[in-house]
Order: structure tokens, then C-alpha cells, then sequence
């Protein structure tokens, strides 16, 4: 239960992508792909300049 309280943001930021990505690929597949690849990246460099593990 304390590992879920540390990372509580980090859990919604996934779902949210998660949902976002399941948004595009509803809506085309195209549109899926560049979507999640783009939100992969921005947590990348998010991560990269915030501090990860």
C-alpha cells in the first residue's frame, strides 16, 4: 500500500495514456500509433529531466 501512495501520480499519468491511446485507436489506428508514440516520448523526456528511479 505505500508503494501505491509514492507512485499515485505515476499510476494516473499511465491511465490516462492508457485511455488516450485506446481514444485513438477507436477513432483510427493511424491516429493510435502516432498518439501512443508521442505520449511515450513525452514521458520519456519527462522523466528524463524530472528524475526517474
Amino acid at each position: 500500500m505505500e508503494k501505491l501512495k509514492e507512485n499515485f501520480i505515476e499510476i494516473i499519468l499511465l491511465i490516462g495514456i492508457i485511455n488516450i491511446s485506446i481514444g485513438f485507436f477507436i477513432y483510427s489506428a493511424v491516429a493510435g500509433f502516432i498518439s501512443t508514440g508521442f505520449m511515450l516520448i513525452s514521458l520519456a523526456l519527462l522523466l528524463l529531466y524530472k528524475g526517474g528511479d
